[in-house]
């Protein structure tokens, strides 16, 4: 790509007979009649980042790292240049207007090497590298993309200061000022959006930078949708102005752990980032349409009840879809579950969980460690017919009660049928049990003073 890049270079100064600066110094020879091109890199030497840090103002400086990000290229009284934020594994620079042409500055993106030469500065507080050139250096191979390093217990430190520019994150902050567009709100839409968090006692302004994310992303919808007394955990660059601004990338409202979530009081708020794993129909429910979902990452299992929801978005709550609930944690005899709850959509990878085999644990205290899970239960034997409602006062279509035993213990079990209605296989297999048949089950393990597992699968022994 370099050799391709330095060739257009040179064919642009032979046809155009041009003058024109560029970040590297082309060369052309004749090889068997046919042109090629090289680049001489500067001979400056490349400095170490503590090297960097240890520099004086106004001193020359050369460093190589990676690219992170880059605002949006502009042409700067007939000069075009870019600003670009970079990062190696011992720290971040802030290059100010690195002279570009538009094509070049396409190809900065994350991980790519550069070398960059031009002169350090310093304004507000925030170390950056001005007048500027640059070249790529290194290979396909040669990649490095940072990983947000978590500042939160920095801030208000002496400490703070040693992440400069890089990339960081800020968790459980609080909004103590919704966004304004500039500093002192005096712009409109698409300027850049300020906004205050707390942490701790202390308050900090930190800002979307639109030139790096505009008004149509993700993150500049988000803070522009911020609500003092979010909490919220940010990520972005560790920008300077007469102290740390962040120029955030990203925002998210902060979510409990599973952890956390099991060790809340009841009655609490909770708002946590979990994985759909099935859903009851969709209802209206006095003029509110409500759904109730079935939920379980890596760390455990929730059951979100009358979850506010449109009917199309509930239709959206496929299997392995991430979302956020956000409610209030509630018991009901014995059934831990999140109630009065809204939820979003999230990006993360689908996961689709996979039923663990509980047979063992029944009986047990760490039981209820499998709460709202999806479960399996083997050599299970019939001991009651299935019933249309828990006493047999119901029709088909109502949800469908059986007891199974296993070991000396006896357990009812049930098909709810807003999950899995009188059409499904399992309703249909429920019904046609028979006592004394030996059976594996497979579902939710819901609560009812004790668990009372809301079935999704029954297969006969073999």
């Amino acid at each position: 790509m370099k050799k391709i890049l330095s060739l257009i270079i040179a064919l642009t100064f032979i046809f155009t007979l041009a003058a024109c600066k560029t970040t590297v110094a082309p060369t052309t020879t004749t090889t068997n009649g046919a042109l090629t091109t090289t680049t001489k890199a500067s001979d400056d030497k490349v400095m170490s980042y503590q090297e960097f840090v240890t520099a004086e103002l106004e001193s020359k400086v050369c460093v190589e790292a990676y690219v992170q990000a880059h605002q949006s290229w502009w042409n700067n009284e007939g000069k075009g240049v870019v600003s670009v934020y970079l990062q190696d594994e011992d720290g971040g620079y802030f290059a100010y207007n690195l002279e570009s042409t538009e094509a070049n500055a396409a190809l900065l993106t994350a991980g790519k090497k550069i070398k960059i030469t031009g002169y350090k500065a310093e304004w507000a507080g925030e170390v950056e590298i001005i007048d500027a050139t640059y070249e790529f250096v290194g290979d396909e191979d040669d990649t490095f993309v940072a990983t947000a390093t978590d500042v939160t217990n920095k801030l208000g430190t002496d400490q703070i200061a040693n992440y400069k520019n890089q990339l960081v994150k800020v968790v459980d902050a609080k909004v103590t000022k919704a966004a304004l567009y500039k500093w002192d709100g005096s712009g409109s839409e698409g300027d850049d959006l300020y906004y205050e968090i707390q942490v701790g006692e202390a308050t900090y302004t930190f800002v979307v930078e639109s030139y790096l994310c505009d008004k149509n992303t993700d993150v500049y919808k988000a803070v522009k949708a911020l609500k003092v007394g979010d909490e919220v955990t940010v990520e972005g660059f560790a920008y300077w102005y007469n102290g740390i601004q962040l120029h955030t990338t990203k925002v998210s409202k902060t979510a409990t752990t599973y952890q956390e979530y099991l060790e809340a009081p009841l009655d609490t708020k909770v708002s946590i980032e979990t994985y759909v794993q099935a859903h009851q129909s969709w209802w209206e429910n006095n003029g509110k349409g409500v759904v109730s979902v079935y939920l379980q990452d890596e760390d455990g299992g929730y059951f979100a009840y009358n979850l506010e929801s449109t009917e199309a978005n509930a239709a959206l709550l496929t299997p392995g879809k991430k979302i956020k609930v956000t409610g209030y944690k509630a018991e009901w005899a014995g059934e831990v579950e999140i109630i009065d709850a809204t939820y979003e959509f999230v990006e993360g990878t689908p996961y689709v969980a996979t039923a663990t085999n509980i047979t063992d644990k029944l009986g047990t205290d760490e039981i209820v460690n499998y709460k709202n899970q999806l479960v399996r239960v083997v050599g299970a034997t019939v001991t009651k017919k299935a019933l249309y409602k828990w006493d047999g006062s119901g029709t088909k279509g109502d949800d469908l009660y059986y007891e199974i035993q296993v070991g000396e213990a006896k357990y009812t079990f049930v098909v709810e049928s807003y999950l899995c209605n009188k059409d499904s296989d399992v309703y249909k297999a429920v019904e046609a049990l028979e006592v004394g048949d030996e059976i594996a089950i497979e579902g939710f393990a819901y609560w009812y003073n004790g668990i009372q597992l809301h079935t999704t699968s029954i297969n006969h022994a073999s």
